[in-house]
This record gives C-alpha cells, sequence and structure tokens, in this order.
C-alpha cells in the first residue's frame, strides 16, 4: 500500500505509532542531526550502506560522508523542509521535498535550496536513511549579511 502526505492536505489518517509516523520523526531527526553536525545523530538515522548521491552523479559513502561534516568550517544556522511527499511501500519509503538552509562559511553567509529525496529501508522495528540525493535549486554564498530562510 502507498501513502502519501501532499502539500494539498494532511496525512492520511493513520494510528498513533504507525511506519508514517515514525518515518515523519527520523526525517526531522535527520534534517535536525544535518543543522547541528551532529554526527552521533546521523549514526542512529542513516543505514551502514548508506550512500549519498551528488548532483554531479559521484557518490559519497557513509564514511566519508559523516568525516567531511565533521571536518566542515561551514555552520548551517536554520533549515527547514517543505512540500514534503512521502510514499511507503512495504518495507521501503521515498521522501521528496524541498530544502532550505542558511549559514556561514568562511567566505561569508549562504542561503541554498534543493530539492532533495531521501530512500529508507524498514529494518529491525525502524527506519533508516539508506540514499539520500540533493539537487541545488537556488545558491546564494558569499554573502556580508544572513541571509533569511
Amino acid at each position: 500500500m502507498l501513502l502519501m502526505l501532499t502539500p494539498f492536505g494532511g496525512p492520511p489518517a493513520q494510528a498513533a505509532g504507525s511506519r508514517y509516523d515514525q518515518l515523519v520523526k527520523m526525517e526531522a531527526a535527520w534534517d535536525a542531526a544535518n543543522l547541528h553536525r551532529d554526527i552521533a545523530a546521523l549514526n542512529r538515522v542513516l543505514a551502514p550502506d548508506f550512500v549519498q548521491i551528488n548532483e554531479d552523479g559521484s557518490v559519497v559513502y557513509r564514511a566519508d560522508a559523516l568525516g567531511k561534516m565533521a571536518a566542515s568550517t561551514t555552520h548551517a544556522t536554520a533549515s527547514k523542509a517543505e512540500n514534503r511527499i512521502i510514499k511507503i511501500d512495504g518495507d521501503t519509503a521515498v521522501l521528496t521535498a524541498v530544502y532550505t538552509e542558511v549559514g556561514q562559511s568562511p567566505k561569508g553567509y549562504y542561503r541554498v535550496v534543493l530539492n532533495i529525496a531521501d530512500i529508507y529501508r524498514y529494518t529491525k522495528g525502524e527506519w533508516r536513511g539508506s540514499v539520500g540525493y540533493g539537487h541545488i535549486v537556488e545558491l546564494k554564498s558569499g554573502q556580508p549579511k544572513p541571509l533569511a530562510l
């Protein structure tokens, strides 16, 4: 069965604690961990075989992605995800959204907007992120003042 959340209404009626609710909480945890560069939280959210597919088609594996995040000198200050669509089929889920992040890098303030697609697998009673992809829609960087979400 497929379940979907659209920007035109709320999620379909679900029992409390359903897989759908668990997935929404896991995606929120992933977003918060990214915002705060919380490597321990990302270790809980991302599957051991997680891969990130970059816009140029290159693939980054979990350990490298977490290592780059830990060493980064860029600091996000706020983020939001909008227009989420969630589809669940058995033990696999796909979540798409428009993700916006603002922050500061050594070169100045930035704002990036991405179309994201995350694929989750349900194993051992929980959802884990398996694949993440982001396509940059807008990027402003090197700005002298903070930018709004």
